[in-house]
C-alpha cells in the first residue's frame, strides 16, 4: 500500500536556506524574525517538519521565499 509524503520542495528550501545567509541572519535570529519557538528554522531548513499556512505566510512576509510542498507517494 503507497503511502503519501509531503516535504518541503528542495528548490524553494535552498532558496530559504540562501536568503537567510545573505540575510546574515542565523536560525534562531530568523526563528525570532518569524515570531516562531525555537528550533522552528533548524526543524525546516533539515526537511523534518512542513511549516503550517501561519508559518508559510510569515516566511513569505520575511523573507520572500514562498515556500512549495511536494507530495511524494512511496
Amino acid at each position: 500500500v503507497p503511502t503519501v509524503k509531503k516535504q518541503i520542495n528542495s528548490e524553494s528550501l535552498q532558496s530559504l536556506i540562501r536568503k537567510r545567509i545573505e540575510l546574515k541572519l542565523n536560525q534562531e535570529k530568523a526563528n525570532n524574525m518569524c515570531a516562531f519557538p525555537r528550533n522552528t528554522f533548524r526543524d525546516i531548513e533539515a526537511n523534518r517538519i512542513i511549516p503550517t499556512e501561519d508559518q508559510k505566510r510569515r516566511i513569505q512576509q520575511n523573507f520572500g521565499i514562498q515556500l512549495n510542498i511536494d507530495t511524494i507517494t512511496v
